[in-house]
């Protein structure tokens, strides 16, 4: 299992009610959870799983406007922020300069962060500066609907018919999903964690 897997081998083989000895699948369903949780963060981009500790610092690039967009990276907290760190003497933006964007935290982490306006008119040769951000990332656990939606495509990747293969019609949707990409109904699952911009 890889670190940033969204779901589990037990999970996928319970929603498919394979039997304790139908193992056949097991290496390729290993296989397909990562490409399939992969493919979702990039989708949404979104960080559901972290593959890094506590503390690691991340660089971003900061355009004068006010506004920091983490993506494709969701923050749990912070506990630096430095500007123009490539500067012999980067700025440590103080907490009365900065704030944590949404303020309500509605998915339990900060997309984005917003900057004191005048912080862009400090001394640098740069247009667009350099942001250094320190802090704990990712989801602080993987949303039961995100989880589901991995298990769906997975799924959906798996049909080995070759016809299912080349297309899966959607009833609902009436629409074909390709299982190389994430199923329509995954996605709806999936449209209120995209990321957005403000």
């Amino acid at each position: 299992m890889a670190t940033q897997d969204l779901t589990t081998l037990a999970a996928v083989r319970r929603f498919l009610q394979k039997s304790a000895t139908d193992t056949a699948q097991d290496n390729e369903i290993g296989y397909m959870i990562t490409s399939a949780s992969d493919a979702i963060m990039r989708y949404c981009q979104r960080e559901f799983k972290t593959t890094v500790s506590p503390g690691t610092v991340r660089k971003f690039e900061y355009r004068g406007n006010g506004y920091l967009d983490l993506a494709p990276f969701d923050l749990q907290s912070t506990t630096l922020i430095r500007m123009d760190p490539d500067l012999s003497i980067p700025y440590t933006v103080q907490t009365a300069e900065y704030r944590l964007y949404p303020t309500h935290v509605p998915q339990g982490v900060y997309t984005a962060i917003r900057l004191d306006p005048v912080l862009a008119y400090t001394a640098s040769r740069w247009a667009h500066r350099i942001v250094e951000v320190t802090g704990t990332w990712g989801f602080p656990s993987v949303p039961s609907e995100v989880e589901h939606a991995t298990i769906l495509t997975v799924n959906n990747w798996l049909k080995t018919d070759v016809t299912a293969y080349e297309s899966v019609l959607s009833v609902d949707q009436t629409q074909l999903d390709r299982p190389a990409g994430i199923p329509s109904r995954a996605q709806q699952i999936l449209a209120p964690f995209v990321r957005t911009g403000v």
